[in-house]
């Protein structure tokens, strides 16, 4: 593949297009075939994805447990006493012919079709309406990693990179720490359909067809009913992003204004048409935040445009070494609760493998930083500033309105989307590099991976040290 003419194309032209149909499904079966093994151990012994041995440590159950008795892995009470008591009342209402507007059981009753992370909606959770418990979980653990992987490989593809690029930048993202410490989380559900945004995206945006737009509306409409606004917010900002940058691209070689206010315009239509499907649940949603006293204390807290935030170092460490401050099987380390990095979902939410790491350095390095490969590069750098505090990056986008009320360590989902698409990229800029050109990258990536396993070492003697 000539790596020049790739650059040409995504600036001018709509010469590449989807790839066959038995080309997805040569990759769909590899995807399915190593998701099957990466779960194989729920599938083969009697285990369910649940951690559900929190339970233990609350009345009535802590009566049947030592004393001194913990849990696998604390972090994840939210699933154990909010996601999955909210999915057992909706099942059973939808089960009983009742839609669940309300849940009488949290308190004196609050909203459940408008609390933002229920879910009720969501088109994967009718598993639960056919399926036992146990093969549901399963299930849609492994059709929403599907999901993810299907549409990064087809989007990756899309814009021009190998078979095996398109692969490696797959699999970066589907096994990356955002996907899978939040697997079990309405933040996954939402994620996961981040690739087929950017799919749709540069589909209208080479050409807006009215398929096009009802393509992409229909993504908007379902990862809302995911339930996790947050998540919501930071994905659909960096589709915007993207069919700006690529808009302009095309701009550039077209210098046709009209075709620029169509394009931008059609894209725009597609969101009002996602975002109105959504409305049942996203109507409820604005009144009950807007009468929410946590909206009132996080307006109280965000530091205003001026403030100069402390970045979040230590945090960094995760990105190479995600087992250094705990693990998803352990939870939090000591010297991470001593040192403040925070909790070990919320910190490797950026990990996506050093192999892709190196990768991705490479294209970042060697690459010509220009086109699509800049705009990755630029909305990897946004969400880096962003999910560590780095400033003045971090101030001007926390001042956002939006942003200003929301988790944004979270923005890491976008990093890990940047790093493995760059890490594709990367992958095609070797392969197709002379042998003697190869020996030269391969030794810089060897430098890079051999200085960031010495730094993460470093870093951790010091911290060890300072415990």
């Amino acid at each position: 593949m000539d790596l020049g003419a790739w650059s040409t194309t995504q600036e001018t032209g709509t010469e590449i297009s989807l790839p066959r149909a038995s080309e997805i499904l040569v990759a769909g079966v590899v995807l399915a075939a190593l998701l099957l093994i990466f779960f194989l151990s729920p599938i083969v012994r009697p285990e369910i994805l649940s951690p559900a041995d929190l339970l233990l440590k609350s009345e009535p159950w802590r009566q049947t447990t030592a004393p001194d008795f913990e849990a696998a892995n604390s972090l994840l009470s939210d699933h154990v006493y909010q996601m999955r008591p909210y999915r057992t009342f909706t099942i059973a209402s939808l089960k009983a012919g009742r839609i669940p507007l309300w849940d009488p059981h949290n308190y004196t009753g609050a909203p459940l079709l408008g609390n933002g992370i229920s879910g009720v909606s969501y088109p994967l959770h009718l598993l639960f309406l056919i399926l036992p418990e146990a093969p549901s979980v399963l299930l849609s653990a492994i059709i929403r990693l599907f999901i993810a992987g299907a549409f990064a490989y087809t989007f990756g593809r899309f814009i021009g990179l190998s078979v095996l690029g398109a692969g490696i930048s797959s699999l970066g993202f589907v096994f990356s720490g955002f996907l899978i410490v939040w697997l079990l989380y309405p933040q996954a559900d939402v994620a996961i359909w981040l690739p087929a945004l950017f799919l749709a995206g540069e589909a209208i945006v080479r050409r807006p067809l009215i398929s096009r737009i009802l393509m992409l509306a229909v993504v908007v409409w379902i990862q809302f009913l995911g339930g996790h606004p947050e998540t919501s917010l930071h994905i659909l900002s960096a589709v915007t992003l993207y069919v700006t940058w690529r808009a302009g691209m095309i701009f550039k070689g077209e210098r046709n204004w009209r075709k620029l206010g169509y394009r931008l315009a059609t894209f725009v239509i597609a969101l009002i048409l996602g975002t109105a499907g959504a409305a049942v649940q996203l109507v409820p949603l604005g009144e009950f935040i807007l009468e929410s006293a946590t909206l009132q204390e996080r307006l109280a807290l965000a530091p205003p445009l001026w403030f100069l935030p402390r970045p979040r170092l230590l945090a960094m460490t995760a990105l190479v070494c995600p087992y250094c401050f705990g693990s998803h099987l352990r939870g939090d380390l000591p010297l991470g609760v001593l040192l403040g990095v925070g909790n070990f979902n919320e910190l490797n939410g950026g990990y996506v493998g050093l192999v892709s790491l190196v990768l991705a350095s490479i294209a970042i390095t060697l690459g010509p930083r220009r086109g699509t490969d800049l705009l990755f590069l630029i909305l990897g750098g946004l969400a880096f500033c962003l999910a560590y505090a780095i400033p003045p990056v971090f101030n001007l986008i926390h001042a956002l309105p939006l942003f200003r009320v929301s988790a944004n360590t979270r923005s890491l989902l976008l990093l890990v989307f940047a790093l493995s698409v760059l890490a594709g990229r990367g992958t095609d800029l070797l392969m197709a590099a002379p042998e003697a050109r190869v020996r030269r990258i391969a030794k810089r990536a060897l430098t890079i991976l051999v200085g960031g396993m010495a730094g993460v070492a470093i870093v951790a003697g010091c911290l060890l040290s300072r415990s």
